[in-house]
């Protein structure tokens, strides 16, 4: 099966669209993606590798897959590009290569659910993480389509 992977990173996050766009378009062909927050500083997403690609990885396997690994290659390539460009700026962007933390069991998947969504709060971009406008939260209790596993991640909760 698939490994959870919280995936951290600590950079130049500018919170728009611009993001999501690019992460759509090189990320979503290579992972499920379960919960994000985006803050000026840093982002956490919960995904999970897609089995397809993921079918000699181990849950304690850190290395992610080749081809996962170049799409998240090409994203971070292709943001710094955007940001560099919007921003009139050059040179690195990224201060570290990303972070990843296997999930192994229920209680730290839910867990890590929660400690995503209140990371706003926690580094004080907001008093309310439920409120926080680039975070994934909002979108568990609307109607629109997402690119969100959030049936799953409902029912890890029990529900709404």
């Amino acid at each position: 099966t698939a490994a959870w992977v919280r995936l951290s990173m600590l950079s130049l996050v500018s919170t728009d669209v611009t993001f999501l766009r690019l992460w759509k378009k090189h990320i979503e062909s290579a992972v499920e993606i379960y919960c994000y927050v985006l803050l000026k500083n840093h982002f956490h997403f919960l995904i999970r590798i897609k089995e397809d690609l993921n079918l000699s990885i181990k849950p304690t396997d850190k290395n992610l897959m080749p081809k996962a690994e170049q799409s998240f290659a090409n994203f971070f390539n292709a943001y710094a590009r955007a940001f560099n460009i919007s921003t009139h700026r050059t040179g690195k962007l990224f201060q570290e290569r990303f972070k990843r933390k296997p999930i192994l069991d229920a209680s730290y998947l839910m867990q890590t659910v929660y400690y995503i969504h209140s990371n706003s709060q926690k580094h004080g971009f907001t008093s309310d993480f439920r409120v926080y406008p680039h975070s994934s939260y909002k979108s568990f209790i609307a109607d629109k389509p997402s690119l969100l596993y959030r049936d799953d991640v409902i029912k890890w909760f029990g529900g709404i």
